[in-house]
C-alpha cells in the first residue's frame, strides 16, 4: 500500500464526520439517532485500536512475562500469561497484594481503557493523578 494512504484511524475519522455531518441530522428515529450514535462509538474504539493497540499488547505481554519471570519467548501469548497469572493467583502462589502485581494490572488495565474510553471517569481521574 503507497505510503501515502490513508491509515485506520484516519479513515474512521473520515467516515464518522460523514456519518456525523450528513447522515445524523437526516434521521428522525431515536431508536436509529441512538444505533449511529453506537456506530460512532466503535469508529472511534476501532481508530484507537489501530493506533495504540500494538503497543498495549506488547506492554501486557512484556509486564506479564516479567513479572513472572519467564522470557517473552517462552512466555507466550498474552492471553496464556493471564491464564498463568489467574492460576498462580488461585492457588495462592502469588497474593494478590504481592509486590508490583497491582500496579502491574493497573497499567494494563490503563491501556485498554484509554482504547475502549479515554472519556470514563475513573480513567481520566487516574491519568491525572
Amino acid at each position: 500500500m503507497p505510503l501515502s494512504s490513508p491509515d485506520v484511524a484516519e479513515m474512521c475519522q473520515t467516515l464518522g464526520e460523514f456519518l456525523t455531518d450528513e447522515i445524523k441530522p437526516q434521521i428522525a428515529s431515536s431508536e436509529l439517532q441512538y444505533k449511529l450514535k453506537i456506530a460512532l462509538n466503535m469508529l472511534s474504539i476501532i481508530a484507537r485500536e489501530s493506533q495504540q493497540g500494538a503497543a498495549l499488547a506488547t506492554l501486557e505481554q512484556c509486564s506479564l512475562s516479567a513479572y513472572l519471570g519467564v522470557g517473552a519467548a517462552e512466555g507466550g501469548s498474552a492471553e496464556s500469561l493471564n491464564t498463568r497469572l489467574s492460576e498462580h493467583i488461585a492457588n495462592a502462589d502469588i497474593a494478590a497484594e504481592s509486590a508490583g502485581l497491582l500496579d502491574m494490572l493497573e497499567g494494563i488495565t490503563l491501556g485498554k481503557m484509554a482504547i475502549d474510553n479515554p472519556r470514563y471517569s475513573n480513567y481520566v481521574k487516574r491519568v491525572k493523578n
